[in-house]
């Protein structure tokens, strides 16, 4: 059944080789305009690490094997539907890029967004997770995406809510307690001057709700062992109740 719709899929044309291009654009765009300089060039040195060797990798390939590659990919997304179907712990999978493609309803409810916004990229790691815990996954992801003996981590991390209102690659569109809507959560601005460009000065920054987790994340690797699916799973660090 799952070969016969992807199939379907390849003969309609909906089955393409993805662009990691964009991917990386739109993280970079991000970046610019909600990060600190400082974790700014921290993410920037690992991306600066690993990218040069994907794309070497990426560049052996053929458009067919590039094709499989992405029904591979659209495979492990459809077993990872029946996963999560059965997880009662929030959980959801990206691209290395940080796009997310499927979440479980745990998930969408601590994130309080629809189950729609979990799909298909329309929302990206770095736009749910906080600064100091991003810099700390794409370190963490940069020390054993080439390394073939690990491919799990467990450590922890903070999440952010990205709004109701958020688009895909551009601000988060948070929405603060007192209703007005923001395009940076919590962190200072990002450009060099120490003044936001398009976001916001550390004056400014607003108190959004966060979530602490224990976090660990899994590295699938395609049948050319390279990096192509990170499967994260987030659980709530609830505070103790006051006796």
């Amino acid at each position: 059944r799952l070969h016969k719709l992807l199939k379907a899929k390849y003969d309609a044309g909906m089955l393409k080789p993805f662009n990691y291009v964009k991917g990386y654009a739109r993280l970079q765009s991000y970046m610019s305009r909600h990060l600190h300089p400082s974790s700014q060039r921290r993410i920037l040195e690992q991306l600066g690490r690993f990218r040069p060797k994907f794309r070497e990798a990426m560049q052996g390939l053929s458009d067919v094997q590039l094709v499989l590659v992405e029904m591979w990919f659209e495979r492990s997304l459809m077993e990872y539907d029946r996963v999560f179907a059965s997880m009662a712990i929030p959980a959801c999978c990206w691209r290395r890029t940080g796009e997310i493609f499927r979440g479980n309803r745990e998930m969408a409810d601590l994130l309080r967004v629809p189950m729609e916004r979990l799909r298909d990229g329309r929302l990206a790691i770095h736009e749910i997770v906080a600064e100091e815990s991003l810099v700390s996954y794409w370190e963490k992801f940069g020390a054993i995406a080439f390394d073939w003996s690990q491919k799990a981590i467990l450590t922890s991390c903070t999440l952010k809510c990205p709004g109701p209102e958020a688009e895909p690659g551009g601000g988060t569109g948070l929405v603060s307690r007192d209703g007005r809507k923001d395009g940076v959560v919590g962190v200072g601005a990002g450009s060099g001057d120490g003044v936001a460009k398009g976001g916001m000065d550390k004056e400014k920054e607003k108190v959004e709700e966060r979530v602490k987790c224990c976090f660990s994340f899994t590295i699938r690797r395609d049948m050319h062992n390279i990096p192509s699916l990170i499967v994260g799973n987030f659980l709530p660090i609830r505070p103790r109740a006051q006796q």
